[in-house]
């Protein structure tokens, strides 16, 4: 993804599956990222991407119980990322891509950014966008609507497809997205690296604090409290002009993806 300094200088100005079996199928190989890598789950680290689709959305949990999410999937013995659907309390389900494979799994799809430009047609914690089987366009899932349960969340730079090319993991309280509609959160303690190259001992700078849930065109991420529109876009990572692992992971102006569990 090319780096666009300037557009950056104006931005800051301004069915079912039961407990007994479930149906997965390869999707890889979609333009821009690598050949597909089967159905066995998400390459790391690498370029190929693998999805692993569950024919209309597997469900299956304990005892055939739907499960609300996918950290309830994982826990029942589903390995296989890829597209299920959910049923969370409310009883209305939806489909969502589960990340089966990085630091132990279950974790859910949320966000995912695509080329293009895309400011103003909505891209938040509370926005709904996209398709989420298809890379090529930004995705949001809508977790005011969509309430899967979550106490970690998990960026990462994505690959042209569902890979994980390097990825960190921090805390998030209960009540996050109602606690944090127009405030920060500062993770504690500081996020660890769960893929990729990059592996700093003391986190991640600009991966410092997470939060103003209600903002329509950002998942806020930055190194401080006071809003400006860092984070993962639609477009992409804006995570401030550097390659330094320490600093921003060198995410800037790459393909992002955000998970939760």
């Amino acid at each position: 993804m090319r780096r666009r300094a300037h557009a950056f200088a104006l931005l800051l100005l301004a069915s079912g599956c039961s407990g007994e079996e479930f149906t997965a199928q390869g999707t890889g190989g979609t333009p821009g990222g690598g050949g597909a890598a089967g159905a066995g789950g998400s390459s790391v680290g690498g370029s190929a991407g693998t999805s692993a689709a569950g024919g209309g959305g597997g469900t299956g949990g304990s005892g055939g119980a739907p499960a609300a999410s996918c950290k309830q999937l994982r826990d029942s013995g589903v390995t296989v990322s890829g597209v299920y659907t959910l049923v969370p309390d409310s009883g209305i389900g939806f489909k969502a891509r589960c990340e089966m494979q990085v630091d132990g799994g279950g974790w859910t799809l949320v966000a995912r950014s695509a080329d293009g430009t895309f400011i103003g047609n909505g891209f938040g914690w509370k926005q709904a966008a996209g398709s989420v089987d298809d890379p090529s366009m930004p995705y949001s899932l809508d977790l005011s609507v969509n309430r899967v349960p979550l106490t970690e969340v998990l960026f990462a730079e994505r690959d042209g497809a569902y890979g994980i090319v390097k990825g960190f993991v921090g805390t998030l309280p209960a009540g996050f997205l109602k606690s944090y509609a127009t405030a920060p959160y500062e993770i504690t303690p500081v996020v660890k690296a769960v893929a990729g190259p990059c592996q700093p001992a003391g986190g991640v700078s600009m991966m410092t604090n997470v939060g103003f849930t209600d903002q329509k065109d950002v998942f806020f991420v930055r190194d401080h409290p006071d809003f400006e529109p860092f984070g993962l876009r639609a477009d992409g990572w804006v995570l401030g002009e550097s390659t330094v692992c320490d600093y921003n992971a060198d995410f800037n102006w790459h393909h992002g993806m955000i998970f939760v569990r």
